[in-house]
């Protein structure tokens, strides 16, 4: 099971990623959305280009004309520029070595941080929430931050499943702005919000329930911006603090089978990109972790090599503390996202 994600903020643990037990996997990428970061793209080098010229052509009136940069050499096209990849039709995400002929990912190494993100200063006495936390990566969340010695309100929709020592379990349902609220006055300060609860109901595009599918844009989508909005004062008064949102490598690739999480995952990791430039004014920094297959309880009839929750929750805190704003914490999830660039040549061309 892909992505799996403890939900009891809204419901049983269900949220995935891409799904194997019943020999389908589910993935997505929002197509239009990417058509139109690239036109952008486009547009900013062109206007980039023009000022180049123009400061070139301007110099020669001011000052010693200045001779642009040589062009580099040319380079050789390899198999992913021209959209090339295995015979054999489209990648069967149950069987992953499938991904050995996608671009390896760059290494972006950590990010220097002004605010010196380190152990001590950050996490060690600080308040955090995390939601969804009855079970799973949430769960795992919540134990990892308890570790690290902050006060931690594990969240779910029954706390009374909530059973961990060293946490304080609080009500909260993400599609409710009254429980919302309440644990916001509950909670009072806070400098670390994880929004980890999401849900998942599969069924195929062609035949799917809209009504599931708002569900899961409730949840997973909505949720998140609705907590998130909820908690940002508090975290501002603390000085900024961080939010990490649990997204999903189906962030960024559409099979058709589970088209309504998916794209509530690929909503959500551009609501993670718009909470970023909105808060950075106040100092919040905002973490995207993306993740494929984890063992969980969804995921037992997957016979995949998995990753466990503990493992995403160490990765996504040595992300925060590194000064990261996207945690990638598997080769899965980082091969899927360098195919990006050539996505619909590479992932969905025919047979």
């Amino acid at each position: 099971m892909f992505a799996l994600f403890a939900s009891g903020a809204v419901g049983p643990s269900v949220g995935l990623a891409l799904f194997g037990a019943h020999g389908w996997t589910v993935m997505v990428w929002e197509g239009m959305t990417f058509l139109a970061v690239g036109a952008l793209s486009l547009a900013v080098h062109s206007v980039r280009q023009q000022r180049r010229t123009s400061g070139v052509q301007n110099s020669a009136a001011t000052g010693p004309r200045v001779a642009p940069s040589p062009a580099p050499p040319a380079r050789a096209p390899e198999a992913r520029d021209e959209g090339r990849r295995p015979a054999g039709g489209p990648l069967d995400f149950n069987n992953t070595s499938q991904l050995e002929w996608l671009p390896p990912p760059p290494d972006l190494g950590p990010r220097a941080t002004p605010n010196g993100w380190d152990i001590d200063m950050q996490i060690h006495g600080k308040t955090a929430l995390v939601t969804g936390a009855n079970r799973g990566i949430g769960q795992a969340f919540a134990r990892e931050l308890a570790e690290h010695g902050a006060t931690v309100y594990a969240a779910a929709r029954r706390p009374e499943l909530i059973t961990d020592r060293g946490v304080v379990p609080i009500q909260l349902d993400v599609t409710d702005p009254a429980t919302i609220a309440t644990a916001v006055e509950a909670i009072g300060d806070l400098s670390i919000l994880v929004n980890n609860a999401g849900t998942a109901l599969a069924a195929p595009v062609l035949t799917a329930s809209l009504a599931d599918a708002r569900r899961e844009m409730e949840v997973n989508y909505l949720g998140t911006w609705a907590v998130t909005q909820a908690f940002a004062p508090a975290l501002s008064h603390n000085g900024g603090g961080a939010v990490i949102n649990m997204l999903s490598a189906a962030s960024w690739l559409a099979l058709d089978q589970a088209p309504g999480y998916a794209a509530s995952k690929a909503a959500q990791w551009s609501l993670s990109n718009a909470m970023r430039l909105a808060l950075r004014a106040q100092g919040t920094r905002v973490i995207g972790v993306h993740v494929g297959y984890v063992d969980t309880d969804l995921s037992a009839g997957v016979d995949q090599p998995k990753i466990s929750p503990e493992e995403v929750a160490r990765a996504a805190i040595k992300g925060l503390l590194e000064g990261r704003e996207e945690v990638l914490v598997d080769e899965f999830g980082r091969r899927i996202k360098s195919a990006l660039p050539n996505d619909i040549a590479a992932l969905y061309s025919p047979r």
